[in-house]
C-alpha cells in the first residue's frame, strides 16, 4: 500500500504525512538485511523487510539476495530474546545496540554507511567516539583490518 503514512503534528506547520517511500531507499533495505545477518537473523525480518520494501515501492529482496548476504556477512552477535544460551537481547542494547553493530560492519567494509531504515536516524551524540575509544583500548579484540584485507578474496 504505497503512500500510506503517519500523520505528525509539526509545531508551526500543522499536520504533515510521512510516507515510508520518503523515509527509506534500496541502500537502507540492503543495510537492514546485512545487520539482520550479523545478528544471526530472525525469521520475522524475512517477512518484514520485503513488506517494508514493497510498501516503500522499492525492489523486493529475493531469496538469492538473502542467500548472498547471509553467505558474506559474519555473525557478530549471539543473542536470544530471553536467554539462557549465549546472551539475552537486553545485553545488545547495553553494549551499544544496532548502531554499534552497524559501525563494526562498516569498518569491515560490509556497509556503505551507518543509516537505518530511516536515513535520518544515525548514531547518538558521542556514540561513535565511545565505540572508537573502546576499539582503541582493546585492539586485540578488533578484527576489522583482517576482515577488510580479506573481504574481496572471500567474496570472490
Amino acid at each position: 500500500m504505497v503512500g500510506a503514512g503517519l500523520v505528525h503534528e509539526v509545531p508551526g506547520c500543522g499536520p504533515i504525512t510521512v510516507t515510508i517511500e520518503k523515509r527509506t531507499d534500496d541502500a537502507a533495505i540492503q543495510n537492514a538485511m546485512t545487520v539482520h545477518a550479523a545478528f544471526g537473523g530472525s525469521t520475522n525480518l524475512l517477512l518484514h523487510i520485503p513488506a517494508i520494501a514493497y510498501s516503500a515501492g522499492l525492489r523486493i529482496p529475493t531469496v538469492a539476495d538473502w542467500h548472498e548476504i547471509n553467505r558474506n556477512v559474519p555473525r557478530l552477535v549471539s543473542v536470544l530474546p530471553n536467554g539462557p544460551i549465549d546472551h539475552p537481547t537486553v545485553r545488545v542494547f547495553l553494549a551499544g545496540g544496532v548502531p554499534e553493530v552497524m559501525l563494526h560492519l562498516r569498518r569491515q567494509g560490509l556497509l556503505e554507511g551507518i543509516w537505518c531504515l530511516d536515513p535520518s536516524e544515525t548514531l547518538g551524540p558521542g556514540q561513535k567516539q565511545e565505540i572508537d575509544r573502546v576499539c582503541a583500548a582493546y585492539p586485540h579484540l578488533n578484527d576489522d583490518a583482517f576482515v577488510r584485507t580479506n573481504l574481496e578474496r572471500w567474496l570472490s
